[in-house]
């Protein structure tokens, strides 16, 4: 019980905010409310995107293509088409025939459905 209450004796007066560019900030705990983190986010096309910190700089949506809130599942896409549909199979596939057994009629960059950038990105 002593070593308790000489811990709780010692509780600390001044919090130190140290910045990446290796500043600090030095407050009174006792003039601080609340401590509030917040994800920095930027805006393309009316989309919010995360930095998350990857070395590419590669920014992380807030929510899917589709979707306007985060809980939002978004537009569903088959591989290698641009729009949503309301029903998938071999029949509506564009890179698909359902003639005898389903198959890909497309699938490489030597068809010409692989572009440099996915083409998905079209809908961002």
């Amino acid at each position: 019980m002593t070593l308790l209450c000489g811990l709780v004796a010692q509780a600390q007066e001044v919090m130190v905010i140290e910045k990446s560019d290796g500043s600090t900030v030095r407050m009174n705990v006792n003039e601080v409310t609340r401590v509030i983190f917040e994800q920095a986010t930027t805006t393309h096309n009316g989309r919010e995107f995360i930095d998350l910190g990857l070395p590419s700089g590669l920014k992380w949506a807030t929510c899917n293509v589709g979707a306007s809130k985060p809980e939002e599942y978004g537009n569903y896409y088959a591989w290698g088409e641009t729009t949503p549909k309301s029903t998938y199979s071999w029949d509506n596939y564009k890179w698909g025939s359902s003639a005898g057994w389903p198959k890909v009629t497309k699938y490489n960059t030597d068809s010409g459905i692989v572009s440099k950038r996915v083409r998905a990105t079209r809908n961002i």
